[in-house]
């Protein structure tokens, strides 16, 4: 389902002291909360005033978003409450504002910006593109293209790897990615004088379907107490269960086919032969110890459920346990 609209103020002849405007851009008059992508559009001349818009999202967070002269254009992806609006207002001074927007329920299919000398942008300028102003990533599909002086856009996709595209004078470039939540798109244009026009264009795609998160299992079947760290078996060493012959720490691991995050470790036991208090599980990654670790009690068993590891594709897990007494273990923990 798509939801669209377009408003357009206009008032010739005022002078700089403008009346202040205002009222209510969209209503959510569903009895449940949605999400959407707002394109708010200025498209006053170079005197206009600002406009705001101004709503709380379906978390109950303030969110403002301003366009301005300089500032024309501002996409972000964002939600709406139950029964709740959007509001928008503009500034005290200037002529009166004329300005579009467009709002689509996600996932969005074609929300259209353009940055272009008809607002008065000089090269050696920049500003944000598209901010994802949800609490989880989206995933889009991102095109630009430009005249005159280049483009440059930037921006770190979710799983923390630092992007870039760069159309260049004449031409377009395109990309897959994706934004964790609070993430922007940023733009960049070279030179020092000059005008720059350029287009972009932006499609959310729907989320990938998640099947549920990955066990990752150790173990070890007889491995000797002493408080030395052993490298579990499947889960550093595949040669023997008997875990005492590979002291850590593990020069490798299980590699990792997809980026994501570890955690919740859980830690038991064998068939009779647990591990005594006070032995030290460890997970590590491309040979470094992380902080997901935990203590055996007294009851043979410990838990971290607290601590969560980011890895990317290729990265390589492992774990180790240090034995104050016992000799069988078994660890589990997942990859989301």
């Amino acid at each position: 389902m798509s939801e669209w609209a377009e408003r357009v103020w206009k008032r010739r002849g005022w002078s700089r002291r403008s009346l202040w405007l205002g009222g209510t851009l969209f209503a959510n008059l569903t009895s449940s909360a949605m999400n959407f992508d707002l394109n708010l559009n200025l498209s006053g001349d170079a005197n206009s005033c600002d406009v705001t818009a101004s709503w709380t999202d379906a978390s109950g967070k303030a969110q403002t978003i301003t366009v301005s002269p300089t500032l024309p254009i501002i996409v972000v992806a964002t939600s709406l409450g139950a029964k709740d609006k959007v509001l928008w207002s503009s500034g005290s001074s200037g002529d009166g504002p004329a300005f579009q927007w467009q709002l689509e329920q996600a996932p969005a299919v074609s929300i259209e910006g353009q940055i272009g000398s008809y607002m008065g942008l000089q090269c050696g300028a920049g500003g944000t593109l598209y901010t994802n102003l949800t609490h989880g990533p989206v995933d889009l599909n991102l095109a630009a293209s430009t005249a005159g002086c280049p483009i440059t856009l930037s921006w770190t996709d979710a799983v923390g790897h630092a992007q870039t595209i760069a159309p260049g004078p004449i031409g377009s470039e395109g990309a897959a990615t994706s934004l964790p939540a609070g993430g922007a798109i940023s733009w960049t244009s070279g030179g020092a004088t000059g005008a720059v026009s350029a287009k972009w264009q932006l499609e959310r795609t729907p989320a990938h379907t998640s099947t549920g998160p990955a066990t990752l299992v150790g173990l070890c079947g007889d491995a000797s107490a002493g408080g030395t760290p052993v490298v579990l078996f499947s889960l550093g060493q595949t040669s023997s269960t008997t875990c005492s012959n590979f002291p850590g720490p593990p020069p490798h691991g299980v590699p990792m086919p997809s980026a994501g995050t570890l955690q919740n470790l859980h830690v038991t036991g064998g068939y009779d032969n647990a591990p005594g208090s006070g032995s030290v599980v460890t997970v590590y990654v491309n040979g470094s110890a992380t902080d997901m670790t935990c203590t055996v009690g007294t009851s043979g068993k410990c838990a971290d459920t607290t601590h969560k590891v980011s890895v990317h594709a290729g990265d390589e897990v492992a774990g180790t346990i240090a034995l104050t007494s016992g000799a069988e273990v078994l660890v589990s923990l997942e990859k989301k």
